[in-house]
């Protein structure tokens, strides 16, 4: 009967987990950015529109739509 040895590997684990820090490791991790805007398109059927639509935009309606947002949020913090 032959053993072989086999090596342990945390590829493919979940990053959030995986950490060489010491209290830190179990702390609760911070929400996913995809997390975030899983919740904002599912509750913000206009966003999710502008999103799903937005590869598809010629360039110049992208620009405006850019250039509307950036005017609505110039002087507020994020």
């Amino acid at each position: 009967m032959r053993l072989e040895l086999t090596t342990f590997s945390l590829e493919g684990c979940n990053a959030s987990v995986v950490s060489d820090g010491p209290a830190s490791a179990y702390e609760t991790p911070t929400p996913r950015l995809a997390d975030s805007l899983a919740d904002l398109l599912q509750n913000d059927p206009d966003l999710a529109a502008v999103i799903t639509t937005w590869p598809g935009l010629p360039e110049a309606i992208r620009a405006g739509i850019v250039a509307m947002v950036k005017a609505a949020s110039a002087g507020t913090e994020r």
